[in-house]
């Protein structure tokens, strides 16, 4: 899905996805306004998936998100959902929110479906802690987890 930054940074290219030592870093969680949404940049804390329901904490560290830890999430945290798949360590842009992107979603959710945290690291579901503003624009029936279009009206947020 193209992508095209309409305030907050200079060349930014939210797909791409950064190490430690590349010149073109941001700084963590700057945050940036494209025509799909609001981004947040952040730091993989582990590997992350493609379209991982995700938090960034007060640093910039970024984690998958589960039932489990969403609700230790501290205030200063964020959700996110990951643009891109990450390594350990490597760096990139997150979707807060604001917009439409593809989430990971748990198979037999419906379209129209309000999202919540699952047992699965990263997976967005139903039974879970819910995911504010964070709703499923198509059904998932893949059979397993999968890339579904999402919307959210509002920054993502959970735990509140």
């Amino acid at each position: 899905m193209a992508r095209k930054v309409l305030s907050g940074a200079f060349g930014v290219d939210l797909s791409k996805v950064h190490t430690s030592t590349s010149s073109d870093r941001f700084s963590y969680r700057t945050m940036v306004e494209a025509d799909s949404g609001v981004y947040i940049y952040g730091q993989a804390s582990g590997a992350i998936a493609e379209g991982a329901l995700c938090f960034i904490d007060e640093t910039g560290q970024v984690t998958e998100m589960t039932t489990t830890n969403s609700g230790s999430t501290p205030k200063e945290a964020c959700v996110c959902v990951a643009d891109g798949g990450l390594a350990d360590n490597a760096e990139g842009w997150f979707w807060r929110g604001k917009g439409v992107e593809e989430v990971l979603v748990a198979d037999s959710v419906a379209d129209d479906a309000a999202l919540t945290t699952t047992a699965s690291a990263g997976v967005a579901g139903a039974g879970g802690d819910a995911v504010n503003s964070l709703v499923t624009t198509e059904a998932n029936s893949s059979g397993g987890a999968a890339l579904t279009t999402c919307q959210a009206a509002g920054l993502l947020s959970t735990n509140e």
